[in-house]
């Protein structure tokens, strides 16, 4: 028998943010348009020597962040509001791009401390306002750990 395997589609993906990492309280964020699923690379030394005629390389760190688009829509916004202070005030919140609801058991998605980089709008004239939002990987300490990104499933209580 072959196993089945399940698509999912954009508009069934799940984004999140929390204002605490420790214990979170994860808030979605349901105007997320257009997710990047965080985007991950990692960076590539050069090795270079006369010993062999081959560039060759090592690798280095790796490094993560998410953007997607906001629907911008006037009124009392307080998903807008902590993603405009992450923005000017360098306030980290945790962010988790899930496959499904958060609070489902094997739900599975990156996690990871972040702070807004970059926010800017677009207004297009027959579209709507759009904030794009840019999201980096910054780090903190959770119990005098290091918090590294990592890959969060939903386990079973």
């Amino acid at each position: 028998m072959a196993d089945s395997m399940t698509s999912v589609v954009g508009k069934n993906l799940k984004l999140y943010y929390s204002e605490d990492y420790g214990t979170p309280v994860w808030a979605e964020i349901k105007k997320a348009i257009n997710v990047s699923h965080p985007t991950i690379n990692k960076t590539m030394n050069s090795i270079q020597s006369r010993e062999i005629d081959w560039n060759s390389a090592v690798p280095g760190n790796k490094a993560i962040s998410l953007q997607f688009g906001y629907l911008y829509e006037k009124g009392d916004d307080t998903v807008l509001e902590d993603i405009r202070d992450s923005y000017l005030n360098d306030t980290v919140l945790t962010f988790a791009a899930m496959d499904g609801n958060i609070a489902t058991v094997g739900s599975q998605g990156w996690r990871f401390p972040g702070v807004v980089s970059d926010m800017n709008e677009t207004q297009d004239l027959e579209g709507n306002k759009t904030i794009n939002v840019t999201v980096d990987y910054v780090r903190i300490r959770d119990g005098g750990n290091i918090v590294e990104p990592d890959w969060y499933e939903v386990a079973s209580s």
